[in-house]
């Protein structure tokens, strides 16, 4: 693979460098954005959903012993 490139409009070039900065801002915006993205995320997964699950377990225990009560009632 040949490293040398054959240019015929330095022109061409200056506007390849436009649009290459150009692009280099769009890409770290996405990346910006996506960070910002991942740093909610990770709070939601750390802080919230915690306090969900325990919600959720206290409730199924809460169940299960009702359950075990209505089986027990029963059995007299």
């Amino acid at each position: 693979m040949s490293s040398q490139v054959e240019v015929h409009s330095i022109e061409a070039l200056k506007d390849f460098r436009t649009a290459l900065a150009l692009h280099a801002e769009d890409a770290l915006a996405a990346i910006d954005a996506i960070e910002a993205e991942v740093r909610k995320t990770l709070v939601w997964l750390q802080q919230d959903r915690p306090v969900y699950w325990q919600e959720q377990i206290k409730r199924r225990r809460e169940l299960v012993a009702s359950a075990k009560a209505e089986v027990f009632r029963r059995k007299l």
